[in-house]
């Protein structure tokens, strides 16, 4: 079985990008002209443009509609149970639905792909494991040595959607080339992240929502850009939090290490948002 691989290139820099637009539509390689040597800033499985290989261990998996783990194999939303597969060691629902199914190519040019995955359309069986119907759409562009990722969530039901989003890339040791001995080891601390709605309420479950105004958005919006800057200047460490259910309002995204090795790391960013048709 063939799975659909694409390039795209920037005809100005050279840049290109491969996307496996046949597992997951994950963006595996990202090569940039560097002086007299081209350089791949992403790691991935030796076969994974195969598509034979684990589809949320290399390059950049999009972890939706949760990213993280559901405890066990089930959950309650309005009065409803929905039950998932175990997807780790430990029996829990792991990473969402969409990391590694095949995904639709709408739109391409030299330099930049879209695709796109929805429930009902491209797997129907995920609407007897999830409360409502689901679009995503991811674009990826080049601009020169800049990669651009857009996504982009819509739902196309009658019924709220509760969904996460997270982005889990795979970097290479060093970033340029080398061993990755050559890197020096820094500690991390892990501690929860605060967990509190825009109303300082404790973050919810499945059980109850409230819709997000513009405002409140852009005030949490812009509190993480005061965390960035915080991890950055070493202020704050990195964040972990597996949290035991979905949220349904903006929590604080994930910065955690989750794989050290000889020539990868790995980071994953989340948010999680409870979306309605209105």
């Amino acid at each position: 079985m063939t799975v659909e691989n694409i390039t795209i290139r920037d005809p100005h820099s050279g840049t290109t990008a491969r996307v496996l637009t046949g597992l997951g539509s994950n963006l595996y390689s990202l090569c940039v002209p560097i002086g007299d040597r081209e350089v791949d800033l992403l790691w991935a499985a030796e076969d994974f443009g195969r598509g034979t290989e684990r589809p949320s261990g290399s390059g950049i998996p999009i972890l939706f509609p949760f990213p993280g783990r559901i405890a066990g194999t089930g959950f309650e939303w309005e009065e409803k149970s929905y039950a998932l597969e175990a997807g780790d060691a430990f029996g829990n629902a792991i990473h969402g639905f969409v990391y590694n199914r095949p995904w639709r190519v709408t739109a391409q040019t030299e330099s930049s792909l879209t695709t796109q995955f929805q429930a009902s359309v491209d797997d129907a069986t995920i609407l007897e494991r999830w409360p409502a119907d689901f679009k995503i759409t991811m674009v990826y562009e080049l601009h020169d040595r800049t990669l651009e990722l857009r996504c982009t969530v819509e739902n196309p039901d009658s019924r709220p959607l509760p969904f996460g989003l997270g982005f889990h890339p795979y970097f290479r040791l060093p970033l340029l080339g080398g061993h990755a001995d050559e890197c020096t080891k820094v500690g991390i601390t892990r501690h929860v992240a605060d967990r509190r709605d825009f109303r300082g309420d404790e973050c919810r479950g499945f059980t109850e929502r409230h819709r997000l105004s513009r405002h409140a958005l852009r005030r949490r919006l812009h509190g993480l850009d005061r965390q960035r800057r915080q991890v950055r200047s070493g202020h704050s460490r990195a964040v972990d939090r597996y949290a035991s259910r979905p949220c349904v309002r903006f929590a604080i995204p994930r910065m955690r290490c989750l794989h050290t090795g000889t020539s990868r790391c790995g980071l994953c960013r989340a948010l999680h948002v409870c979306s309605q048709r209105y």
